[in-house]
């Protein structure tokens, strides 16, 4: 995904921000990247406890209860993953019904490579019609006619489905706290003296992107101390 389609980005904050001003630090670090934002998502799903006195904006939904932003200490980051994960095995199994019978497809990547190796010869119009003329393509395109959008089978998914049912189920999981991008607290001089700026999001719609994404986020997620505090935005 590129910077200008990012939807919801997730931005880590210093554990001494106050909770009153957990989104307008996290707005001025977008900011900074040249990121515009629409406000606060709930994001993050929190963790049973008689007080949450760093969380803000907590939604009203009793179970699960959902925020857009806290320390990290107070957010079941791991229930987050689980339940992506079992929601992603489903997923999985319906796309294996719905694309039952027909030949694996090759990804939208795939004939956008040729355009850019010879526009003249494929036109984005000849791309776009090459990938979504194929029958597994079509098979889920008719599907998506059928359903609600929200429990649609994005074509955009298709690489990730066609990987199997275990990694599906995995990139679910790994997906469920980063967001589309991922931006981490204000760099030292050191590091941006590096071109290191601590903003992450997949170089392109290809899955080897995408994993190498969520494989860095959810390392550095993984590393964070239980006080900082994340915060969930929408932003382009």
């Amino acid at each position: 995904m590129s910077d200008n389609d990012v939807r919801t980005v997730v931005v880590c904050v210093p554990a001494a921000a106050a909770a009153p001003d957990l989104l307008e630090v996290a707005d001025a670090r977008l900011a900074a990247l040249g990121l515009c934002t629409q406000g606060p998502v709930d994001h993050f799903v929190t963790l049973p406890a008689p007080v949450r006195r760093g969380l803000v904006r907590r939604s009203r939904r009793r179970s699960p209860a959902l925020t857009f932003g806290g320390p990290i200490r107070q957010l079941d980051l791991a229930g987050m993953r689980d339940a992506a994960a079992a929601g992603a095995a489903g997923r999985w199994q319906l796309w294996q019904r719905v694309v039952a019978r027909t030949a694996p497809a090759r990804p939208y990547w795939f004939f956008e490579d040729k355009h850019w190796e010879d526009a003249e010869r494929w036109p984005l119009g000849k791309v776009r019609d090459a990938f979504a003329g194929q029958p597994r393509c079509q098979a889920m395109a008719v599907y998506n006619a059928t359903v609600d959008p929200a429990a649609g089978l994005p074509v955009e998914y298709l690489e990730a489905f066609q990987a199997g049912e275990d990694a599906y189920m995995r990139l679910g999981g790994l997906a469920a706290v980063p967001g589309d991008a991922f931006a981490a607290m204000v760099p030292d001089p050191v590091a941006v003296t590096a071109g290191t700026s601590g903003w992450y999001t997949p170089a392109s719609g290809r899955l080897n992107d995408l994993v190498a994404y969520l494989t860095a986020t959810n390392r550095l997620l993984n590393s964070l101390h239980p006080d900082t505090q994340l915060a969930a935005v929408t932003a382009s």
